[in-house]
């Protein structure tokens, strides 16, 4: 997935440039933000950044979701599993859905 590859360094560099704050104002608080499940493909990503779609903010802020949830557990799950050769997109959806169920601490952040 085109968003993953790039969603996961944007969230990991710690760049300023992609925080929530700035997202709001980038992005016109979500309306110019791209619809991440239509960056699949290289070709789908350069379209969405000709057309002025926000689409670091877009991948940075479902990849930091996702890693809320899974964690750095989940992550090390994700590149095992696609490793193997499983579906990215199933692979994904599963460990998320596990995390979802997790413990509650977990999922207030503690």
């Amino acid at each position: 997935m085109a968003w993953f590859d790039d969603g996961l360094p944007t969230h990991l560099s710690g760049d300023s440039r992609y925080s929530k704050p700035n997202w709001h104002v980038q992005t016109d608080l979500g309306r110019k933000a791209a619809n991440i499940e239509a960056l699949i493909t290289f070709e789908d990503w350069i379209n969405a950044r000709k057309q002025g779609k926000a689409i670091y903010f877009i991948a940075r802020m479902e990849v930091k979701q996702w890693l809320d949830k899974a964690g750095n557990e989940g992550l090390m799950e994700l590149i095992r599993r696609v490793r193997s050769r499983e579906g990215f997109q199933g692979v994904y959806d599963d460990i998320y859905a596990k995390a979802s169920l997790g413990s509650p601490e977990k999922e207030n952040g503690l």
